[in-house]
């Protein structure tokens, strides 16, 4: 029963990475922003031989690929997420890419948490913590090297989205921190209504 849930959460990843490349504006750039994507759902797919995931981190993660997802279709700087939600006020620049990074240290650290393996709850919960900023860190200089050398500079001002902004990676990083901390806390408070 477990694993046929996760095929199903596997199966709507891939049918909406599908959707997405073949119904983008942006048709050229697409290969670039689902390399992440087919990344991302191929590591979640290592949970299929032993199956030891909880639905909660496995749903979590697949949650967070989906909210990629949807950046990925109009290339994060161009979401046109006024238009779903009226009532937002709209700015200069888009932020759903703050949205995204923020949904990561929310969305993956429940899956950090369960593969570390350690019985003390406080260092394990510390721990994942501190890889969900170390892998945002990692992704950040990742788009850099990215940009400095990989692809054109117009693909890789696509790719950053940074919208003129210096501080870019900074605020992207103290995102995924606040989005970590959240998801920490709610581990603590489970953990102390236990006791």
């Amino acid at each position: 029963m477990k694993k046929n849930i996760k095929i199903s959460i596997i199966a709507v990843l891939l049918a909406s990475t599908f959707i997405s490349w073949t119904n983008s504006p942006y048709p050229e750039l697409q290969s670039l922003q689902h390399a992440g994507t087919l990344f991302l759902v191929a590591l979640l797919s290592l949970d299929f031989r032993k199956n030891k995931l909880s639905i909660f981190s496995f749903s979590c993660f697949a949650a967070f690929i989906l909210i990629h997802i949807v950046g990925a279709t109009w290339i994060y700087s161009n979401t046109p997420y006024y238009d779903w939600f009226s009532f937002l006020e709209e700015t200069e620049r888009n932020h759903y890419d703050r949205f995204v990074h923020f949904s990561f240290g929310l969305l993956v650290l429940p899956i950090v948490f369960e593969r570390i393996h350690l019985s003390q709850f406080y260092v394990k919960l510390l721990l994942a913590w501190c890889l969900i900023q170390v892998f945002s860190l990692g992704y950040e200089l990742f788009e850099w090297g990215l940009a400095k050398g990989m692809v054109s500079e117009q693909d890789a001002i696509n790719y950053n989205g940074q919208q003129g902004d210096v501080w870019d990676a900074h605020k992207d990083m103290a995102l995924a921190m606040l989005g970590s901390i959240v998801t920490s806390g709610i581990y603590l408070v489970k953990n102390l209504a236990k006791k």
